[in-house]
């Protein structure tokens, strides 16, 4: 249920989205109670003999990749390169333009660095998603993803209040006023 009061399902979300991605091993759709749809994305490696994923792309998404230009090997690597953000934006847009609802739609999206596993909790033993677990793993990526919004806003709103401190006064004499008198109860002895 988003902030909005929409009940979305994220199965059916990541189900769409993993069509139009070959390269993800999977997705975690986010919003419960928050303004907009977020993804989670895993990107498909190789798996170590203990049967966990390694952080070395699988080859099939290396040769993608290289064919998008991209020279990356390592899940670190396609997280910080230009070529797989915009392959993924591509991936984001397509489901928008499929999603059912505007509330449906994905807003952000965050490419987590390891591959969920059974090992971690974040997978059963039968390979079910264990969402609450994932969430709680990954809550300062969750939280970036809808912070960066919202701080964009505040730092443009504090940038204005240091510039006006700055200046010394304001343009409305009626505020210029109403400080004056507020300092004076404040601060008596000045």
């Amino acid at each position: 249920m988003t902030a909005g009061g929409e009940n979305v399902s994220p199965v059916i979300i990541e189900t769409k989205v993993m069509e139009f991605a070959p390269i993800f091993s999977c997705c975690v759709a986010v919003g419960d109670k928050r303004k907009f749809i977020s993804l989670l994305i895993c990107l498909r490696c190789e798996t170590g003999a203990d049967g966990e994923s390694n952080h070395k792309l699988a080859h099939d998404v290396i040769v993608t990749l290289q064919g998008l230009g991209s020279t990356a090997t390592t899940v670190e690597e396609a997280m910080t390169d230009a070529k797989v953000k915009a392959y993924i934006d591509e991936v984001i847009a397509k489901y928008n333009k499929v999603a059912i609802s505007r509330a449906q739609e994905i807003r952000k999206w965050c490419v987590v660095p390891h591959e969920f596993s059974v090992g971690k909790g974040e997978l059963t033993a039968t390979m079910k998603l264990r969402r609450a677990v994932v969430h709680e793993h990954y809550a300062k990526e969750i939280d970036a993803m809808y912070c960066s919004h919202v701080c964009r806003k505040q730092d443009n709103r504090s940038s204005k209040e240091a510039q006006m401190r700055s200046e010394g006064s304001t343009s409305n004499p009626m505020l210029q006023s109403l400080r004056g008198s507020l300092n004076s109860t404040i601060n008596p002895s000045s």
